[in-house]
């Protein structure tokens, strides 16, 4: 491109950077998982893929669609740039069959052939298992936590269970707890009702061990051991 003034003067030639023109979709991306989630939200699902490729213009994001029939969109519609999705609080979750869509859109708004799956409800529940009992003590000479504990859920059965340890505290910290987190996140322990574990507790100090345990949907519940007071 070139400019002329007002007498008539021409400038040199300047160009642009090159334009990409991208004509081909995207690669269809593939779906890795799709099933209930596990989080403690009712009729909710979730998915994972593998991402899409596109060398030219790259992937702006993806659509999927979960319906009752293969493509269809009834149960719910969603849009995301990432390779996962919790699709929470969905209309009641009846048994069948549920079937997930998905497609890639590159920035040139092409749209890759859909990849779909299929998930066969088995069973409904709309309540968390019961609060689990757990007994716990700690041996000081060797260090050593162990534990027991149990629960039942008559509808979709207990899937998982997680462990962490709480200390009583002898003064609320600033925000008014009387407690914290020793073990600061939840440890699976899987279908495992028992514990031996080695950890580090402080003479003269009271702990606790907080269990919960996790259905079929996702929905969970937490018990609580007596105080363990370290002489």
């Amino acid at each position: 491109m070139a400019a002329k003034n007002g007498a008539g003067l021409w400038s040199k030639t300047g160009t642009s950077d090159g334009i990409t023109v991208d004509t081909s979709p995207p690669s269809r991306p593939e779906i890795v998982s799709f099933s209930r989630a596990t989080i403690q939200v009712p009729n909710s699902l979730t998915a994972v893929w593998k991402p899409s490729e596109d060398s030219e213009s790259g992937i702006k994001e993806y659509y999927l669609k979960v319906g009752r029939t293969d493509g269809g969109d009834e149960v719910c519609t969603r849009v995301t740039a990432g390779t996962s999705v919790n699709l929470l609080n969905l209309p009641s979750l009846e048994v069948g069959v549920y079937y997930l869509s998905l497609q890639a859109m590159n920035k040139a708004g092409l749209i890759s052939k859909p990849d779909t799956a299929a998930l066969t409800i088995l069973y409904e529940d709309d309540s968390p298992p019961s609060p689990p009992f757990v007994t716990a003590g700690y041996d000081t000479a060797a260090s050593i936590l162990t534990a027991q504990w149990g629960s039942w859920d008559n509808q979709s059965g207990i899937v998982e269970y997680q462990w962490s340890i709480i200390e009583q505290l002898k003064k609320p910290t600033k925000k008014g707890s009387p407690v914290k987190l020793i073990k600061p996140y939840w440890t699976s322990a899987g279908m495992e009702q028992e514990l031996s574990e080695t950890v580090t507790l402080l003479p003269g100090k009271v702990y606790f061990l907080k269990v919960k345990a996790i259905n079929g949907v996702g929905l969970s519940s937490i018990g609580v051991s007596s105080p363990m007071e370290l002489k």
